[in-house]
């Protein structure tokens, strides 16, 4: 009996110490979990591309749940999709980013190219990569989607008639009308007699040539000469 109780009591004085050592540990902090690290994730955008010779800056933006404590640096890289690297400047593979303390979104800063064709919709990629400090959520890749913001603009040669001239020449102005208004400034390149040309002789009727017709921005018609007769043909080149 005396030896039995010896046995029981040494055997909560065990569990009372070993108890008494793991509340010092928790208290300690070497016992606790480690602390989780804020998930970065990325939201998608949509921009305009702009015109040529224009370039622009926008912002990916990243976000977490949980704000940092510290200035954290976040690594990630840029991925042509559609869009080459004509269309934007690429980051390359080994670019990095700012994530501020204490606060819970921070901007990825980028930069597009502008240009005047007429296009589909063009897209990139934005990817977030492995660093210290942090930890990637489940959306680590953004699609970057540009805008087209150029459009085909018709036109066409108002038909007219002009009255021939006994003897010498005069100019006879031609009116060219768009079916909307010029977005921008440009260059329209034509040609005169070379073709059909109809029941007039070029250098009897009227004096073959080409050139350059400058459109400005925001016209539905402009006007150009034709010495002689009026010749309706008119061909574009480019734009």
């Amino acid at each position: 009996m005396f030896k039995v109780l010896v046995f029981l009591v040494a055997a909560f004085s065990l569990a009372a110490c070993g108890g008494g050592g793991g509340g010092s540990d928790d208290k300690g902090g070497s016992g606790g979990s480690t602390p989780s690290k804020p998930q970065v994730e990325l939201s998608a955008l949509t921009v305009f591309e702009g015109d040529e010779g224009e370039t622009t800056d926008i912002d990916v933006v990243a976000k977490v749940r949980e704000a940092f404590t510290e200035d954290t640096t976040i690594n990630f890289e840029t991925l042509g999709d559609s869009a080459d690297f004509t269309d934007f400047k690429t980051a390359g593979d080994s670019a990095t980013f700012v994530f501020p303390k204490n606060s819970l979104s921070a901007k990825i800063r980028l930069q597009i190219n502008g240009d005047y064709d007429v296009e589909a919709d063009e897209k990139f990629v934005v990817k977030l990569k492995a660093g210290t400090g942090y930890s990637l959520g489940n959306r680590v890749t953004t699609t970057v989607t540009i805008k087209n913001d150029d459009r085909d603009i018709g036109f066409s040669v108002v038909d007219d008639d002009a009255t021939e001239l006994d003897s010498g020449s005069r100019d006879h102005l031609v009116q060219v009308t768009f079916t909307a208004r010029t977005p921008r400034a440009f260059v329209m390149n034509y040609q005169i007699g070379f073709g059909t040309t109809g029941t007039a002789t070029a250098g009897e009727d009227f004096i073959a040539r080409s050139g350059n017709l400058a459109v400005p921005e925001n016209v539905t018609n402009i006007t150009f000469p034709i010495t002689r007769l009026l010749l309706r043909y008119l061909r574009q080149i480019t734009n």
